[in-house]
C-alpha cells in the first residue's frame, strides 16, 4: 500500500517536472523565435535608414545647397537631425543612433532617445559600449548583443553610411524583448500546477478505492502463487523479471526484490548459455499461436550451485496482439535428473561392461529376441535391426535345433557347445549358457555366447601335435631299430670278414677269396659312412647351420657322375639306368654337392625299388616359364598316397618287398625335400601302385644359367 502511493507520489512528480521542463522548452523557442523576428526588424530599420541618407546625401551634393554655410554634407546631417527630432520611435527601449569617427572617440550626431540630453557625450572608440557603433564605422554589416552607450545589454543592427563616413545603429534593449515571456512562463507554469494538483486530488479520491482494491487482489494474487510449488515467473519482451513468486526466490536463494527489476539471463545463466537461452526466450514471445512452450534449463544460484528446472512457457500478449513478455512456471527438477544421471551411469557401467568382456549377451522374450549386446552382434555379423524379434533359433545349425531347443525348454543353466551360423551364412563353434530371469515383472531368458572356435582349433592342434609326436617317436623308434640292424649288419661284415683274413682262414693271403672279403669290407664302409652322412646333414639341416656352396655347374656331369656311382647298385640288381638332358638345360647356378647328393638319393631309391629288369631313366627338360624339371623315373613298385607321405617323412621307409641288402635310413627323400627349397626349387612325387614312380625336382628359372645376371 505504502509503496503504491510512493508510486502515484513519483508519477506527479514526474508529471510536474514533464510540464515544466515543456513550458520552459516551449517559452525558449518562442523567445528565440522572437529574437530572429526582432534581429530581422532592426536590421530592415538600420539598412534602409542608411540607403536613404545616402540618397539624401547625393541629391544634395547634386543640388544647389549654397544657402549651407558648410556644404552639403552638413546640409543633409542637418536634414537628418531635424527628422530624428520628430521620431517617436516604435517600443519602448527601440531607437537608432548616428555617429562618426573622430579621433579615438566615437560622436554622436542625433540626440538619444533614452537620455535627456540634448548632445550626447562621445564615448571611446575601443571600448566596450561603443562594439556596435565600431562594427558600423570599420564598415561593417550585421547583428549584435552586447551592451550600449548606457551600459544595457541590447540587440542591436549595425550598418554603415558610407557617402556620409557615418553608422548607424538600430537597436533595443533585450530586457524588453524578455519580459512577456518571463511573465507568460511564471503564469503558465502556476496555472499548470494548480491543474495538476486539482486533477491529482480529484484522481486520488476517485481512484483510491479501486487501487486499494487491485492492491488487495494483487496481495491475494501473490499469496497464492507463494504457496504454489512450481516456480512461476514473468518477464517483460527485455527478459527483466516483472514478478515471481515465493518459490522461484527459494530455489535462486534471492529475495523477492533482489530480483524484480533484474535481468533474469544476465542473473541466472552462465556466459556460455546466456546468448541460447536469450535466443530460445526470443524464439517463445514470438511465437503467437498460444502455444506453450515445454523446455529444460540449468540455473545458477546465489550460491553458485546449479537447478535443473523444466518450464512451461507461454507469451503475454495486450488485446492488439502486440509482445509483452512471458509467463512461465517451472518445476525444479534437480533430483529427479540427479537420479536419472546415477541411473543412466549405472546403465552405461552395466552396459560398458557387457560390451567389453569376450562373451555376446543377448536377451530374449517370448522367444523373440528384445536387445544383444555390441560383441553378440559382431560374432554373428549381424545388425541390431537385423536381429530385434527373431528367434534365436534361427542362428543355431539345423542339426542341432533340436537339442538346443530342449536344454531350453528345460531352463538349463549349465555350459554347452553347440554350432552357430552367423548372418553371412558361414558357421562356428560356441560354447553357451543361459538362465531363466524376472526382469521388470517380465519372463526373459538371459544368454551368453562364446566363440571356442579358435580354442576349437588350437585343441585340435594340440591333437595333432601329439599324433606326430607319436608318429615321430614311433618313427625314432622305428629308425633306432633300422639304425641298429643298418649298422650291425655292415660292422658285422667288415668285423667277420677282417678277423677270416686276420686269421688266414683260407691260408695265406693272396686267396682269391679273401679279395672278395676285401670287396664286402669296402661295400659295408661305404654305406656305414653313407648312413653317418644322412644323419649329419638332418642334424645340420633341422639347425639352420646347413649352408649352400654355390657356383655355375654343367647339370649333364652331375647327372652322369650320380648314375656312375648308383651303376653298380644297378647291376647287382639288373636293373638299366639311361640319362636324356636337354641341350638348352645344360649348366644350373646351385651347390654341386647337394644337387648331386639329390640325384644319388633319387636314384638309389629308384634303383632299390626296381624289380630286376626294370628301367630308371633320369630326364631334364626347360619348362615354358623358364624353369627347369630334373625328372626320375622307375618302373618299380610305385607307390599309394600313404607311402608317399611316409616316404617324405623323416626316418619313414617304405617296405619294398625286393631282397636287398641294405634298406636305408628313411632319410633319403626329406634331405632331397629340403635340398631343393634350399635351392627355392620343389620337389613332386607322381606314383602308381605297381606302375612304378616319377619325382621330378625343379629349379626356378633365376637358377637357369642363361637367366642369371
Amino acid at each position: 500500500m505504502a509503496s503504491d502511493h510512493k508510486r502515484i507520489i513519483f508519477l506527479v512528480i514526474i508529471m510536474v517536472v514533464v510540464t515544466l521542463v515543456s513550458i520552459g522548452l516551449t517559452t525558449i523557442i518562442l523567445y528565440e523565435t522572437s529574437i530572429d523576428q526582432k534581429r530581422e526588424s532592426l536590421v530592415l530599420t538600420a539598412k534602409s535608414q542608411a540607403r536613404l541618407m545616402e540618397a539624401v546625401a547625393r541629391f544634395n551634393s547634386q543640388s544647389d545647397v549654397a544657402d549651407h554655410p558648410q556644404g552639403s554634407k552638413a546640409a543633409t546631417i542637418s536634414q537628418i537631425v531635424e527628422a530624428n527630432k520628430q521620431y517617436e520611435g516604435v517600443g519602448r527601449t527601440d531607437e537608432f543612433t548616428l555617429a562618426f569617427r573622430e579621433g579615438d572617440q566615437i560622436v554622436f550626431v542625433l540626440s538619444h532617445r533614452l537620455d535627456d540630453t540634448d548632445k550626447p557625450q562621445p564615448i571611446p572608440f575601443n571600448g566596450i559600449s561603443a562594439e556596435p557603433m565600431r562594427r558600423a564605422l570599420l564598415g561593417q554589416s550585421g547583428t549584435i548583443i552586447g551592451l550600449d552607450y548606457r551600459n544595457e545589454m541590447v540587440l542591436a543592427a549595425f550598418e554603415p553610411v558610407a557617402v556620409l563616413n557615418l553608422g548607424i545603429v538600430a537597436k533595443v534593449d533585450i530586457q524588453e524583448i524578455r519580459e512577456p515571456f518571463i511573465s507568460a512562463i511564471v503564469t503558465v507554469a502556476i496555472t499548470s500546477l494548480l491543474l495538476i494538483m486539482a486533477g491529482t486530488f480529484l484522481f486520488y479520491r476517485i481512484s483510491n478505492p479501486l487501487i486499494e482494491k487491485i492492491i488487495k487482489e494483487k496481495e491475494r494474487t501473490e499469496n497464492y502463487l507463494d504457496l504454489a510449488e512450481a516456480i512461476i515467473v514473468t518477464l517483460d519482451a527485455a527478459g527483466i523479471i516483472s514478478q515471481i513468486n515465493q518459490r522461484g526466490c527459494n530455489v535462486l536463494g534471492y529475495k523477492k526484490d533482489e530480483l524484480v527489476g533484474v535481468n533474469f539471463f544476465d542473473l541466472v545463466f552462465s556466459k556460455e548459455q546466456k546468448e541460447k537461452q536469450k535466443y530460445a526466450f526470443t524464439h517463445v514471445i514470438s511465437d503467437n499461436s498460444g502455444h506453450v512452450k515445454h523446455f529444460e534449463n540449468e540455473l545458477l544460484t546465489r550460491e553458485g550451485g546449479i537447478r535443473t528446472v523444466a518450464w512451461h512457457s507461454t507469451p503475454v500478449m495486450d488485446k492488439s496482439g502486440n509482445i509483452l513478455g512471458s509467463l512461465s512456471s517451472g518445476q525444479d527438477i534437480t533430483e529427479r535428473k540427479n537420479a536419472e544421471l546415477k541411473l543412466s551411469e549405472r546403465e552405461e557401467r552395466y552396459r560398458f561392461f557387457i560390451e567389453n568382456i569376450d562373451e555376446g549377451v543377448l536377451v530374449v522374450e517370448n522367444g523373440k529376441i528384445v536387445d544383444a549386446s555390441v560383441v553378440w552382434l559382431d560374432l554373428f555379423r549381424v545388425d541390431i535391426e537385423n536381429s530385434l524379434g527373431r528367434s534365436p533359433l534361427e542362428f543355431v545349425a539345423p542339426h542341432e535345433i533340436d537339442r538346443v531347443k530342449q536344454i531350453i525348454a528345460d531352463g538349463l543353466t549349465t555350459s554347452y557347445e553347440s554350432e552357430l551360423v552367423r548372418g553371412d551364412g558361414t558357421t562356428f563353434v560356441a560354447l553357451l549358457r543361459g538362465r531363466n530371469l524376472v526382469f521388470a515383472g517380465r519372463n526373459v531368458r538371459l544368454a551368453t555366447v562364446m566363440d571356442i572356435t579358435k580354442r576349437k582349433e588350437v585343441e585340435l592342434a594340440l591333437e595333432m601335435a601329439m599324433k606326430e609326436s607319436e608318429k615321430a617317436n614311433q618313427a625314432k623308434t622305428e629308425f633306432l631299430s633300422s639304425m641298429s640292424h643298418e649298422l650291425r649288419t655292415p660292422l658285422n661284415a667288415i668285423i667277420g670278414f677282417s678277423d677270416s683274413i686276420k686269421t688266414e682262414i683260407f691260408g695265406p693271403l693272396g686267396n682269391s677269396r679273401y679279395k672278395e672279403y676285401l670287396d664286402d669290407i669296402h661295400e659295408s664302409g661305404q654305406h656305414l659312412l653313407a648312413l653317418i652322412n644322412d644323419i649329419l646333414d638332418v642334424s645340420a639341416f633341422e639347425a639352420g647351420a646347413l649352408e649352400l656352396n654355390e657356383e655355375n655347374f654343367t647339370l649333364e656331369d652331375v647327372v652322369d657322375a650320380s648314375i656312375l656311382l648308383i651303376r653298380p647298385q644297378a647291376e647287382k640288381g639288373r636293373v638299366t639306368v639311361t640319362s636324356s638332358i636337354n641341350s638348352e638345360a645344360q649348366r644350373v647356378y646351385g651347390d654341386n654337392r647337394r644337387i648331386k647328393q639329390v640325384l644319388i638319393n633319387l636314384l638309389s631309391n629308384a634303383v632299390k625299388y626296381t624289380p630286376e629288369g626294370g628301367d630308371v631313366s633320369v630326364r631334364a627338360i626347360l619348362n615354358e616359364d623358364g624353369s627347369l624339371a630334373l625328372e626320375v623315373t622307375d618302373t618299380g613298385i610305385g607307390m599309394n598316397e600313404e607311402e608317399i607321405e611316409t616316404a617324405l617323412s623323416k626316418f619313414g621307409q617304405v617296405e619294398s618287398g625286393l631282397n636287398r641288402i641294405h634298406t636305408g635310413t628313411g632319410l633319403g627323400l626329406p634331405l632331397t625335400k629340403g635340398f631343393m627349397e634350399m635351392h627355392e626349387g620343389s620337389l613332386e612325387i607322381r606314383s602308381q601302385k605297381g606302375q612304378g614312380t616319377i619325382i621330378t625336382v625343379t629349379f626356378p628359372k633365376e637358377r637357369v644359367v642363361k637367366n642369371v645376371c
